[in-house]
């Protein structure tokens, strides 16, 4: 999400009322955009909250507003985001540190990114109306609105489905079934389901790693979930009943790999969580060449602990 906030400067206040003369009888109340704010979202279904937010919080003049609908124009021109004028609702504006901007209005704009997309190149175009168009061009920009519409749609689609797929995920593995793929998701469900992973973060700490995270650390762990997939792709682990039964074998080495994987490359200081841990498991008992693992990992020292610790094992 990205939010973009400003306020109308003096003097363009100022040459907006001399612009119009007589039209505003009180700018201050008259004027809708004294200030502004845009909301950009990744989905449609994003937009539909943070409407029923405004729409709640604020009291809406309707008149000066926009919100697509389902029943919108379908032949309005341009891919449209949803516009508010609002106010302090009357409750708000009882409150003592609200009570100032009582009567006032601003707008809120709330769009997607592919919506902002289309607004920032509109606008370069200069087109503000359907007839203003050529007529050699006017398809060919309802093409290019319709399309992300419909990309807005589809990316909506895909996030259903992952929502639906994840929770078919939970449901199988907290069954005890891990016929599932690897990918992203499979693996983001084992890594919150497994008790493989409290098993080995422990030991990762009785190696002497770091397993507390820095105040600055992200709370998820999507680095360690990729890097977890990656591994066990890469040693050919068809599903999740290979990459479980792979750890259940690793009882016999892990710790001694662990013990000796951490002086030959990492510091007390290098925060590691159980998905780096498995993922270094899985690299250091797979057949990899150190080229494979470079390309894997990135990290010269890394690999060189990796080689060290197959070497301690006799792997």
């Amino acid at each position: 999400m990205q939010v973009d906030a400003r306020t109308k400067e003096v003097d363009s206040f100022v040459d907006k009322i001399a612009r119009k003369p007589g039209k505003y009888q009180n700018p201050l109340i008259d004027i809708t955009d004294l200030s502004g704010v845009r909301v950009i979202l990744y989905y449609s279904s994003d937009v539909e909250r943070v409407d029923s937010l405004i729409e709640r919080e604020f009291a809406v003049d309707d008149a000066n507003s926009w919100k697509r609908t389902p029943t919108s124009d379908p032949d309005r021109f341009g891919y449209r985001s949803d516009h508010y004028v609002v106010s302090c609702s009357p409750s708000r504006a009882q409150l003592s540190e609200w009570s100032p901007y009582r009567g006032l209005k601003a707008e809120i704009q709330v769009r997607t990114v592919l919506q902002h997309a289309w607004a920032a190149i509109d606008h370069r175009l200069n087109y503000k109306r359907a007839s203003e168009i050529p007529a050699e061009l006017k398809r060919q920009l309802f093409r290019i609105s319709a399309l992300l519409e419909v990309a807005d749609d589809q990316f909506e689609s895909v996030r259903q489905g992952a929502a639906r797929l994840s929770s078919t995920y939970k449901e199988s593995v907290s069954s005890g079934h891990l016929n599932l793929p690897i990918d992203r998701d499979s693996i983001e469900v084992y890594v919150d389901s497994s008790p493989r992973m409290q098993q080995w973060g422990a030991a990762a700490v009785g190696a002497g790693f770091n397993m507390e995270p820095p105040n600055f650390e992200p709370s998820d762990d999507s680095e360690g979930v990729a890097e977890l997939t990656l591994a066990s792709q890469l040693a050919g682990f068809a599903d999740l009943n290979e990459l479980d039964r792979f750890l259940d074998q690793a009882n016999d080495w892990g710790e001694q790999a662990l013990l000796a994987l951490r002086p030959a490359g990492v510091s007390n200081e290098w925060y590691m969580t159980p998905t780096f841990i498995i993922a270094s498991l899985i690299y250091i008992g797979s057949n990899l060449s150190r080229e494979e693992l470079e390309r894997s990992s990135g990290h010269g020292f890394y690999v060189d602990g990796v080689l060290a610790a197959r070497a301690a094992i006799g792997r």
